[in-house]
């Protein structure tokens, strides 16, 4: 890609879904120092929404419940996004503990009576 005159390779850009060769217009450099100079003009914003965002523990519990509450309506609505949860769940747990063994049925709990496995 081209930046500034000089053709550089594709090494040089952050990836970026949304464009259609999958990588950010400018260059890694060119944009570290855009935002060097956005944050050096714009200190007072950033001071204020680290304040309000990150230090404030309050707006962090508040901000925590209502992930939870959402999150929990998520997975009453659909069933898929039920099962979707709590597979990625069971299968992180399972990859984290070296688990090599168990049943999907019963692990995750996908009905409220006891599966009757045939022998």
């Amino acid at each position: 890609m081209k930046e500034n005159g000089l053709l550089l390779s594709l090494d040089n850009f952050h990836k970026d879904k949304s464009h259609k060769d999958g990588h950010k217009s400018r260059c890694i450099e060119c944009r570290e120092k855009k935002d060097k100079v956005y944050r050096k003009n714009n200190l007072n914003r950033k001071t204020e929404y680290d304040k309000y965002y990150n230090l404030i523990p309050a707006v962090k519990i508040k901000r925590k419940k209502q992930s939870k509450v959402s999150r929990k309506k998520w997975r009453k609505e659909n069933l898929k996004n039920k099962l979707s949860d709590r597979l990625r769940s069971r299968i992180r747990s399972a990859i984290k503990n070296n688990q090599k063994v168990g049943s999907a049925v019963t692990d995750l709990r996908l009905f409220n009576r006891k599966v009757n496995r045939i022998s």
